[in-house]
């Protein structure tokens, strides 16, 4: 009969063997150790995620209605995404895709942000993700520098020396929006402000344009027509207001 690995009798001969035996009790040991390490490393990735899992549960709690979780959060709901992330085991099978961004959103949460750093560690703990690479990822090279853009714009217009011309579109540049009153001409052709409603527009937005300008009390202010329909030139029963240099650009970002 043939002595091979095939034959039970070989395999029982070697078992036997006490160079059998000590190989066979090295595979085993083996065998331990990398159970014994691949549980350890199983169960410490577990436990830190469970610590993650906690952590951010504290931290909302402990912040809720703070403006920087509030952001946070926001962004993170502003893209849709599908798979698994980079951070799950099962991202090799099936990696995560943005498959679409709600721009205006990031935009109107951009302008509310003051502090960028708090913002991106709260989005850090709330859902293990880093926000920089989020939105790099979600927007476009236009798009995201129209984000950052946003983000460090000044909370109001600093050049208080250039005069917008007559015929200019203004939009707003307080970060918190701005309610403009309209303006109206007396008996002798003078504009004067009122108590009544022309807008109340949020940063960025589209106010109107300039039909007139002056002075007031060493700030120039402008006289601007809403706009048309479709954002176009109004020509039938159009309101005017009043804005102040501080609260406007002639730049749309």
């Amino acid at each position: 009969m043939e002595q091979g690995l095939g034959n039970p009798a070989a395999v029982a001969t070697i078992a036997s063997s006490k160079e059998g035996q000590a190989a066979i009790g090295q595979a085993l040991t083996a065998t331990k150790v990398l159970l014994i390490v691949g549980g350890s490393a199983v169960a410490l990735k577990y436990g830190y995620a469970q610590y993650k899992k906690w952590r951010a549960e504290q931290y909302a709690q402990k912040n809720a209605g703070d403006p920087n979780l509030i952001a946070a959060a926001i962004i993170y709901e502003s893209f849709t995404r599908v798979g698994f992330p980079s951070t799950s085991i099962l991202s090799f099978l099936i990696p995560e895709l943005n498959i679409s961004t709600n721009e205006s959103a990031l935009n109107e949460i951009a302008s509310k942000i003051t502090n960028v750093k708090a913002v991106s560690d709260a989005y850090n703990i709330l859902f293990n993700r880093t926000l920089h690479f989020d939105i790099q990822k979600g927007l476009d090279t236009t798009e995201l520098q129209t984000f950052w853009q946003i983000i460090n714009a000044p909370s109001s217009n600093t050049d208080v020396t250039t005069a917008y011309p007559i015929g200019s579109t203004l939009y707003v540049a307080e970060k918190n929006g701005i309610i403009v009153n309209t303006a109206e001409k007396n008996e002798k052709n003078e504009w004067f402000g009122t108590n009544n409603l022309f807008a109340q527009l949020d940063f960025n937005a589209k106010i109107g344009v300039v039909v007139d300008k002056g002075v007031f009390e060493n700030q120039n202010y402008y006289i601007v027509e809403e706009p048309g329909i479709f954002g176009g030139k109004c020509y039938v029963g159009c309101k005017t207001g009043v804005v102040l240099q501080y609260q406007v650009t002639n730049k749309k970002l």
